[in-house]
């Protein structure tokens, strides 16, 4: 009976996701993780090591402040949501293709790109980047920094706003607390910001507790190329509120945000997953 510790525990640290989705993977870890004997801090760091690096990404600085169970619960919401967006994309983007007609010969250059390239499939950034073509209006000869389009199209988005589109935005009002402070501030509800994010003016402002993050968290432009240093700094737990009965304890990113106080973006989204009428704005 003693080598039976000792093999669950070698299964757990040699433990990968695969090709596998995080559901199905959670019954397997859950499995082993149970006959262990192991801390919720050591399970959550394995868990976390042996997920696919996409993943990784999405959860980073997040996992601190769950549970072991928690962490997995909200891997398996962010998995799914991964998994069913490159579809609706590849979706509506065979759509919009077949009523232009051949993408390598017709140009679509009043299409701005946003800061996750949502409007272009894996397969026509592969076919940019191989036959050199511009990633933001699709013509040769150039790079997107030096797009002559780009200046010249008025709805065009600035790589370093998080996708703050020029146009009418869904924006709410929302509350921020701490144990000393409570603000009243503007919320953009954004699918394409890869993280909830905070005006670093109304950090320093106000003083919001913050920690580092570490390592920064990267942040990559349509052709990969980094922007700036990246994210150094996420607020400690504060509490949100919206409307009169919904509140909750999150943790903000602390961004250059000229525009818009706060973001909530698709990690809060995969969580609550709300009833948004775009169209009504609400």
């Amino acid at each position: 009976c003693s080598n039976i510790p000792r093999d669950i525990s070698t299964q757990l640290i040699h433990a990968k996701q695969g090709n596998r989705t995080a559901a199905e993977y959670a019954i397997e870890f859950r499995t082993l993780a149970a006959q262990s004997g192991w801390n919720d801090v050591s399970l959550k760091a394995i868990f976390y090591n042996s997920l696919n690096i996409d993943l990784q990404t999405e959860l980073a600085c997040r996992r601190e402040n769950s549970s072991f169970s928690e962490l997995i619960n909200l891997t398996i919401k962010i998995d799914n949501l991964m998994r069913q967006s490159p579809k609706q994309r590849s979706s509506k983007s065979n759509r919009h293709m077949s009523s232009i007609g051949d993408p390598a010969t017709e140009q679509t250059p009043s299409e701005p790109m946003q800061l996750n390239a949502s409007r272009l499939t894996e397969e026509e950034r592969v076919r940019r980047r191989l036959n050199h073509l511009c990633f933001y209006c699709g013509g040769p000869g150039h790079r997107s920094n030096g797009c002559s389009l780009k200046s010249k199209n008025s709805s065009g988005v600035n790589i370093k706003n998080l996708s703050l589109l020029q146009y009418k935005s869904l924006t709410l009002p929302v509350t921020i607390r701490t144990d000393t402070l409570s603000l009243d501030l503007t919320a953009m509800i954004d699918s394409g910001a890869a993280l909830n994010l905070i005006n670093q003016d109304i950090v320093k402002k106000y003083n919001i507790p913050t920690q580092p993050c570490i390592p920064p968290i990267q942040i990559k432009a349509i052709n990969d190329t980094l922007i700036d240093h990246g994210i150094h700094h996420q607020t400690k737990t504060v509490t949100l509120q919206i409307g009169l009965l919904h509140q909750e304890s999150i943790t903000l990113y602390v961004v250059d945000s000229p525009k818009y106080e706060v973001i909530l973006g698709f990690p809060w989204l995969s969580i609550h997953d709300p009833d948004i009428s775009w169209f009504q704005g609400n």
